[in-house]
């Protein structure tokens, strides 16, 4: 059991392991799938393990409790006899170290995952054989069985054989594939590594038992870039060497409608030897776009609305102007970014008096209209490397606030030699641009659960999007972009590299005709975004026209509609037609409210009949609205309460509880 796994995983396989709780919670958010109301839901990774015999596979696993109530003694056995024997124990998720006792019961709070390394050695040999997995607590029904996401295809023999360990990821990072339409196509990037011996290897997609009207064909592809090394094809034959990391993409074409059921609606991958044995696999779950009833709301429809109140945080602060709070991983200490150019940091305490400068960029950043510093994002790697993010306006002469060559700038900080602030002369710019006009901005920034930078931009202000940048994807503007900062790109000589997964990832540069950086496009002004921290959905607030604001779900490729539409309305039809668009899940006129905030999903304790919830708000009326069942087919839109601040941000802490950030200078906490 000490001969642990991860120390054989690149790293984009421990990435991966990190995740199962968002793969867990997507597939099991649609109300059609067979297990979404079970109170246990579990996942595996790696999916397949072939070993000699006397070995020992490891395989990590993660187990959520959906709740009601703490789960109890709760353990892993399998269920499927073969001539193994079986341990399993905690692990921490962050670090994958062994945590707890070998076979020893644990307790899951309601909500919340543990994760497990569980091994099998087997004492015989034996042909890959599906092995199903008991999740099973002293309170509880167990999980239900799903061939490819929480079991496992294990084989025996008696000689060293090829054992590719595969993780396959969606462009979202949360198992399921969506295709934009029943005839819509998609990718996903499959990664491997060969910890067993040296072998030629045959890779093929398939349905599994479920015939779909789907065809399929995969690639061997750059693991830089996600570009193919050959054409693609029904099967792939190539020889991996023992520790070689070969990458591959899987392409999926529709040819008709694919409902989502997560347990049987799947994509696998297999890698066989040369005998034809299966020598790893994985899968995806696979549907096509559903059409999803917009929530309004301005009309209630009168279900339960939680009673909730905002209490006033950090009493003895004020603050100029704040667009954004943060926190420190620990949560000891928080920040609170300010439009005119200032990050304030703080110890995180009520009775706190006292602040500090974090940065002052105010000589530099130039806030006229709705410019500013408008967004800030500590690196996933922030202990050790010290990198902090940040977005904003500047020009010519940005102290006069009217300065020409207006533009949004994207840069990397690093922290001082004290280690608690942040060098001003560090700056190194990841993106510029120019802004043709000093409204819709954008503007947020922030690493999503892939470890990939999101920015939000804006159509470039005026009204009405008179240059037509939202449907326009040759500019980075009206668009979410996703870069991964981690690796700067030779061939583009970019500072950043461009994730397989983007849309135009196969593009050289927005001259080809559309930008490889843009991950979603068709926004008016995303001015506040977040993940999900359960799910890893992208949830934004897009700011409307004259008429209608609107929420959406951002996903990868999606044309969310404006300038051709202003939420469902349409807006402008001219060159609208042949395109996809996204429905937004909800909307409201301006008679609730002229400028929506986006907010969170709630995912904290204080309020539980908001668990699940996404809040948002106006920055006009002070309106805060729920958005209940969100992940479904009919969300429903239900007004929270109404106040009187400008409510230009909404933040969650370490806990998953919400605050509200108004402009006038004020923090708040929403509690019961």
């Amino acid at each position: 059991m000490h001969a642990l796994l991860p120390g054989a995983l690149p790293r984009s396989l421990l990435r991966g392991l990190r995740y199962l709780v968002a793969t867990l919670m997507v597939v099991c958010a649609g109300l059609g799938s067979a297990f979404s109301q079970a109170s246990l839901l579990s996942a595996v990774l790696p999916n397949s393990r072939s070993i000699q015999t006397g070995g020992t596979a490891t395989v990590f696993a993660t187990v959520i409790n959906a709740g009601p109530g703490t789960a109890t003694g709760c353990s892993i056995s399998p269920l499927t006899g073969i001539a193994a024997d079986f341990l399993y124990q905690t692990t921490d998720p962050g670090t994958n170290a062994l945590t707890g006792t070998a076979n020893t019961p644990v307790d899951i709070g309601e909500g919340t995952s543990q994760s497990f390394l569980f091994a099998l050695t087997p004492s015989a040999a034996f042909a890959p054989t599906e092995i199903a997995l008991r999740y099973d607590c002293a309170n509880t029904e167990p999980a239900a069985v799903v061939p490819g996401l929480n079991t496992l295809l294990l084989s025996s023999s008696s000689t060293p054989v090829p054992d590719i360990v595969v993780l396959a990821a969606t462009p979202t990072s949360d198992g399921m594939l969506q295709l934009p339409a029943s005839t819509g196509a998609n990718a996903f990037a499959v990664a491997t590594v060969n910890v067993g011996v040296s072998d030629t290897i045959t890779a093929t997609a398939d349905t599994g038992t479920t015939i779909l009207p789907v065809t399929l064909s995969l690639c061997a592809s750059d693991p830089a870039t996600g570009e193919c090394l050959s054409a693609p094809a029904s099967s792939l034959t190539t020889s991996i060497d023992a520790g070689a990391t070969p990458a591959f993409s899987v392409f999926v074409s529709a040819t008709g409608p694919v409902p989502l059921d997560p347990a049987r609606n799947r994509v696998f991958v297999r890698f066989r030897d040369a005998a034809g044995v299966s020598r790893g696999s994985a899968s995806v779950a696979l549907q096509t776009a559903v059409g999803v009833n917009t929530a309004s709301c301005d009309a209630q429809t009168g279900g339960d609305v939680p009673a909730i109140q905002l209490v006033r945080a950090y009493p003895n602060l004020q603050f100029s102007e704040p667009v954004a709070w943060l926190s420190s991983a620990s949560g000891e200490r928080v920040f609170v970014v300010e439009k005119a150019g200032r990050v304030v940091s703080f110890v995180n305490g009520d009775t706190v008096s006292a602040m500090t400068t974090f940065v002052d960029l105010s000589t530099r950043v130039d806030a006229q209209s709705e410019g500013g510093l408008l967004g800030m994002a500590f690196d996933p790697d922030f202990p050790s490397n010290g990198f902090v993010y940040l977005s904003y306006t500047t020009s010519d002469d940005p102290l006069l606030d009217s300065g020409g060559n207006f533009r949004s700038v994207v840069s990397r900080f690093s922290v001082d030699t004290t280690g608690d602030a942040l060098d001003p002369a560090s700056e190194a710019i990841l993106l510029t641009f120019p802004q043709p006009f000093s409204n819709h901005n954008g503007g947020q920034l922030g690493f999503g659960p892939d470890g990939l930078l999101y920015i939000g931009f804006g159509d470039g202000g005026g009204a009405g999007d008179s240059l037509d940048n939202g449907q326009n994807p040759a500019t980075l503007y009206g668009s979410m972009l996703r870069l991964d900062v981690g690796r700067p790109d030779a061939v583009r000589g970019l500072p950043y590299s461009i994730p397989a997964g983007n849309p135009y990832a196969a593009n050289l540069s927005c001259n080809d005709g559309a930008c490889p950086e843009i991950f979603a496009l068709g926004l008016r002004n995303p001015w506040r975004w977040s993940f999900d921290r359960f799910t890893g959905a992208l949830w934004a607030g897009d700011v409307g026209q004259g008429d209608w604001e609107e929420i959406d779900r951002i996903e990868s490729g999606g044309n969310y509609g404006w300038r051709c539409f202003e939420a469902t309305h349409v807006f402008n039809s001219l060159s609208c037609e042949n395109k996809t668009f996204r429905a937004p899940l909800a909307e409201y006129s301006h008679s609730q409210g002229q400028s929506v905030t986006g907010g969170y999903v709630y995912r904290g304790a204080s309020v539980t009949a908001l668990d699940g919830t996404y809040l948002f708000g106006d920055f006009v009326s002070g309106r805060i609205w729920g958005l209940f069942a969100p992940y479904s087919t009919t969300p429903d839109c239900r007004l929270l309460v109404d106040t009187t601040l400008n409510i230009s941000s909404f933040a969650q802490d370490n806990d998953g509880e919400i605050l509200v950030i108004a402009y006038s200078g004020e923090l708040y906490r929403i509690v019961p």
